[in-house]
């Protein structure tokens, strides 16, 4: 059996411009791909009492900075155990009678960017 010849051009591609693509949602992005490119949030303190304030990292893109968006407090068993709407970051946040423990922060913007951060409520 004869093995298959394909022509690429030097960026690998079988056809012109394969290499060329836009995406305008990091949930676009394969699962494999997609913790490359969310970035992680910034919280302070951290471990934190039932307040802290959550931050972007540096080099985030001045139109994210901008951006409305809504922060969800996750427990590691995926709950949602307490939720912010129409905010801007920095965001102080007093989380109130939230239990101890290790939590997971998610930022979604009214555009769609996504960013992801860790928080040890004490």
């Amino acid at each position: 059996m004869a093995t298959p010849l394909v022509r690429t051009d030097s960026e690998g591609c079988v056809s012109p411009g394969c290499d060329e693509f836009s995406i305008t949602s990091v949930d676009e992005l394969p699962p494999s791909l997609r913790a490359r490119y969310v970035p992680r949030l910034q919280v302070f303190p951290n471990p934190a009492p039932q307040r802290f304030t959550v931050e972007w990292p540096p080099g985030v893109a001045e139109d994210e900075r901008l951006e409305l968006g809504s922060l969800r407090l996750i427990d590691l068993q995926g709950r949602v155990v307490a939720e912010q709407a129409e905010l801007r970051l920095p965001y102080e946040w007093q989380v109130g009678d939230v239990p101890t423990g290790q939590y997971l922060l998610e930022w979604r913007g009214e555009n769609g960017s996504l960013a992801k951060g860790k928080v040890m409520i004490k």
